[in-house]
């Protein structure tokens, strides 16, 4: 994504705003989701998955503020890192 962005071919003008307007809705899906949600003091697996989605959360109120101050290199590190995380979860289950 980010050679196409400096080649020219991804106008994040256009683009981040969508993108914005979509991780918003998404954080507050979740944050719904996570207020509904109870665990057991012994359900581990519940325990690490909360833990891991409000981390995410944290990591994606961090690359909407780099987003928002055009820190874009900054901001698909961290978003990059999400999904490497994600992908260890998956791999992991």
């Amino acid at each position: 994504i980010m050679q196409l962005f400096m080649a020219g071919k991804i106008n994040f003008d256009v683009e981040i705003p969508k993108l914005r307007s979509y991780a918003v809705e998404l954080a507050n899906l979740t944050l719904e989701i996570l207020a509904q949600s109870k665990y057991e003091e012994y359900d581990h697996p519940m325990f690490m998955t909360t833990t891991f989605v409000c981390k995410q959360l944290s990591h994606l109120k961090s690359v909407l503020t780099l987003a928002d101050s055009e820190q874009y290199k900054d901001a698909f590190s961290i978003a990059r890192v999400m999904t490497e995380g994600y992908a260890i979860l998956l791999w992991a289950n």
